[in-house]
């Protein structure tokens, strides 16, 4: 019974998140020039700060609870308000990222709380809530399913599966209700399931390079330097900001997602990655005229970026429907076989510790 509330919980703190990142963007948005390339700084700078006092809130989220599900450890419960406010910070100052890998750090420490709090095992409560987060964040409950499975929990099987499935159901449930859109794909019909493979090993690449460069740097020097070009690049291409999944999508907007995003995490942004290979799957399939669906382009690109087809497929039939199932298929085949030309997957790239 303990899925119920621990996905409620998740689907709450994960609308009210992304709802916050909104509103500071908002403000950012409307600020003079200097305002827009200054702030990602500041956002950097927080993160730095919050890391070093809580160095269990860094990172892109998935990598960490990943590996926490698989040390059979549980996330410590001040983690979820520190990394809340760090990539809130970093999301809404400008900086470029997704707000599902957060989501997802933030759920795990919120049901490891809970599940202390009722002195339950925490791997079932924990998992419950995260598929709750990341139901709640699109508005998609298979998927928060199947990425749990399939990325996050080695093993799930029984009532530990039964109680992720109802943890998905509650923080769906929580979502639709609350104020706020989940994310939608473009309504755009267009291909792209080679482009999109290309295009997250893009992604891979600029995101190792950015983290090598910034390899030994102090703290304060890869926000500030990291920081500002950041707010030239949002100050260039305004859609790149934020968590990056706007309606219109162009070409533009995929290379600069991609510099943007290689830049905030290279300046110590606390962002995710989900949300990035999203928007850059949809903008390169939304620039080629074929048939087949923006979806193609996102399952390519994620299940490249993530190496987890399934999950790839499955988030991308429950944003735009099962009709383009057959194209979807193709395309996340391809783009997992495109990821297998690279030593690791951009999940794995963003959890180095040329950072520190």
């Amino acid at each position: 019974m303990a899925a119920v509330p621990a996905g409620a919980l998740a689907g709450v703190a994960a609308v009210v998140f992304g709802q916050t990142v909104g509103a500071l963007r908002a403000v950012v948005a409307e600020a003079p020039a200097v305002v827009v390339v200054l702030a990602p700084v500041v956002g950097a700078l927080v993160c730095v700060a919050l890391v070093r006092l809580v160095p269990d809130a860094g990172g892109g989220g998935v990598p960490q609870v990943r590996q926490a599900f698989a040390a059979g450890a549980a996330a410590r419960g001040r983690v979820a308000g520190v990394k809340g406010v760090a990539s809130g910070v970093m999301l809404g100052s400008g900086g470029s990222g997704g707000a599902e890998g957060p989501v997802i750090h933030i759920s795990a420490s919120l049901g490891s709380a809970l599940a202390r709090l009722a002195r339950l095992p925490s791997r079932p409560v924990a998992a419950a809530a995260v598929a709750g987060g990341v139901a709640a964040s699109f508005g998609a409950p298979l998927t928060g399913v199947v990425l749990v499975a399939e990325v996050l929990v080695d093993g799930l099987a029984g009532l530990e599966l039964a109680a992720v499935a109802v943890g998905a159901a509650a923080g769906a449930a929580v979502g639709w209700s609350l104020p706020g859109e989940p994310m939608r794909l473009p309504d755009v019909v267009v291909a792209g399931s080679p482009f999109g493979g290309a295009a997250a090993a893009l992604f891979g690449v600029v995101l190792a390079w950015c983290l090598w460069a910034a390899a030994g740097r102090p703290g304060w020097v890869r926000a500030v330097v990291g920081g500002v070009a950041v707010g030239f690049v949002v100050l260039a291409v305004p859609g790149v900001a934020g968590i990056g999944l706007p309606g219109g999508a162009v070409l533009v907007l995929a290379v600069a997602k991609v510099a943007a995003t290689g830049l905030t995490v290279g300046a110590g942004g606390i962002v995710g990655t989900i949300g990035p290979a999203v928007f850059v799957g949809a903008t390169v399939g939304s620039a080629l005229p074929m048939a087949g669906g923006a979806a193609a382009g996102v399952a390519a690109c994620l299940a490249a970026a993530s190496r987890a087809p399934a999950t790839a497929v499955v988030l991308a039939v429950e944003l735009s429907g099962i009709d383009l199932l057959p194209p979807i298929l193709l395309a996340a085949a391809v783009g997992w076989a495109a990821s297998l030309l690279t030593r690791h997957g951009v999940f794995d790239i963003s959890r180095t510790k040329l950072i520190e």
